[in-house]
């Protein structure tokens, strides 16, 4: 009786052992993270540029962050494979002439979520490109100086739906951003840019 006894309970103790290895071989799940697309583009806030013929603004790279008061290096930036400093930059003219029409930046899968902050790498002088940003005004072209705002924080909340589309728009206030230091235009430290956002097609 004894020995049926314990034969009994090693059959049940490998039974066990035999479910616990299939539900780990088998039983797992897929916790992929779902993503939606993040289309960003550019257009000028006012009706007017102030005077000015033309304003090429040189963005190198656009990444988002759950994290409103994120700065360049924390974690959490989006999208991850970002190259910066390539000098791949997209050219945007916020000239008047475009009748104030957003023109698209880039567009960009990014994991689904709630995101508190929006930010622009601008492409900066170098031995490769020179002067990468500028204005026209009275037929001449003049450097535009990002130095100041090389990367700007925007801060504005938003949610990318998974397998979803975000439209957001920048609104860059020309007037109120860039100032004549005497033979050369400065973009300031803190450009005047607000934010909107709805859902993509």
């Amino acid at each position: 009786m004894r020995l049926r006894k314990i034969a009994q309970q090693a059959n049940l103790l490998a039974a066990i052992g035999m479910t616990v290895q299939l539900a780990g071989c088998g039983g797992g799940t897929d916790h992929a993270i779902a993503e939606g697309t993040l289309r960003v583009s550019l257009a000028n806030t006012g009706s007017t540029t102030c005077g000015y013929d033309m304003v090429r603004i040189a963005v190198d790279s656009v990444m988002v962050n759950q994290n409103a008061n994120a700065i360049p290096g924390d974690a959490g930036w989006q999208p991850r494979d970002v190259p910066l400093g390539l000098h791949q930059s997209k050219d945007v003219n916020l000239s008047a002439q475009n009748n104030n029409v957003p023109q698209e930046v880039v567009t960009m899968s990014v994991p689904a979520g709630h995101y508190a902050q929006v930010r622009l790498w601008l492409e900066q002088n170098s031995a490769l490109v020179v002067a990468p940003s500028w204005v026209m005004k009275s037929g001449t072209q003049i450097a535009l100086d990002t130095s100041k705002a090389a990367s700007i924080p925007i801060p504005y909340a938003f949610t990318v739906p998974a397998n979803g589309q975000v439209d957001l728009t920048l609104n860059f206030d020309v007037c109120q951003s860039i100032v004549d230091t005497g033979g050369m235009f400065q973009l300031i430290s803190a450009p005047v840019i607000s934010a909107t956002s709805t859902a993509g097609t």
